[in-house]
């Protein structure tokens, strides 16, 4: 056998094992610390938001190319419209709680406005 094919499988299965034993910790440190480790919210919702923006970012970017045929601003109207639906998205699947929104910087009339429509 070639020595690179030899040292390929080698470092395939470091990085196996590395990945394995990361694994290992964090569910040991969930189980350890018992957080409120909810699945949907942390993951589940977070990766609908992201192919939602994924879809839609993508799709601006190729009817806005098609108006303006200029790459550099169809991927910076992309990027605008990717913020805005994905901030939208997880406002909508309620990813942060209440609380978590009164952290962040000006998060009381954030969501009183959330509230006043029905969001929260």
């Amino acid at each position: 056998l070639p020595i690179w094919f030899i040292l390929w499988w080698w470092l395939l299965w470091k990085w196996v094992l590395l990945i394995k034993k990361e694994l290992q910790f964090w569910l040991q440190f969930f189980l350890y610390i018992k957080l409120d480790f909810k699945l949907s919210k942390m993951f589940i919702k977070p990766i609908i938001a992201t192919i939602l923006m994924s879809i839609i970012s993508y799709m601006t970017y190729v009817l806005s190319l098609n108006i303006f045929n200029n790459e550099n601003i169809c991927t910076i109207i992309g990027i605008i419209i990717a913020v805005i639906v994905y901030a939208i998205s997880v406002i909508i699947l309620k990813v942060y709680s209440k609380e978590d929104i009164l952290m962040i910087p000006k998060g009381e009339k954030i969501l009183k406005i959330l509230e006043k429509v029905k969001i929260y």
